[in-house]
Order: structure tokens, then sequence, then C-alpha cells
């Protein structure tokens, strides 16, 4: 992890992905955000961007909510973060059923246009 956070801090986007497991973000995420807490207070973060990428066998985004939150608790620790809206990958029960959802993958084609 040491050789990790001079890169996420070198980094001018970060996206952050993860499948939902029982309504919240993966447990290697929510480590992986947990080890940056060498890096507090954030400085030299303001104005990165960031981008949050879930997917879970949820067909509703209202149910993925508490994943969302759990990355919005870390973006409350950083100064002026630049949050891109969420993509959600409803509907992904089995690997690469995202890969027929074309609306999905046009939102995450254009979310790295604009990064």
């Amino acid at each position: 992890m040491a050789g990790l956070l001079p890169k996420l801090k070198a980094a001018d986007v970060i996206v952050l992905a993860s499948p939902v497991y029982f309504y919240t973000l993966c447990g290697r995420l929510k480590n992986f955000i947990d080890r940056t807490l060498p890096l507090y207070p954030y400085e030299g973060f303001a104005g990165k961007k960031w981008q949050l990428i879930i997917s879970a066998a949820e067909d509703e985004k209202a149910n993925m909510q508490h994943a969302v939150g759990d990355f919005m608790g870390l973006m409350e620790c950083m100064e002026e973060p630049v949050i891109a809206e969420p993509i959600y990958g409803i509907g992904a029960w089995q690997m690469g059923d995202i890969q027929h959802k074309p609306e999905i993958l046009e939102q995450a084609r254009r979310a790295g246009e604009n990064a």
C-alpha cells in the first residue's frame, strides 16, 4: 500500500469500483479506503476528480445507496472533491451481464471521455 499512496496522490482522476454485496461496498474497497488514512488530512487532493462505479444484481439504483454513502463518507474527508455521477451497473448477477446493457456501457464511456 505504501507504494500506491503516492500514485493515488499524483492521479488526476481516481476511479473506485466495487460490486455491491449486502447493499454496501465490497470489503476490499472498504479496506483500501481505510488504508488511505496515512494521507489524512488528504492535503494535495483538492480538486481531484472522483468516479464511483458499482454493480449489483439489484434492478433499482435506490437499493445501492448505502454503497454510495460509503463512498461519500470518504468524499466528506476530502477538500473540494469533484465527484462524478456514480455509474450503476444494475441487474448484474453473473459475470458479463453488463455487456448486455449498452446504456450502462455508454455512461461509462462518456465518463471516461469527460475525465
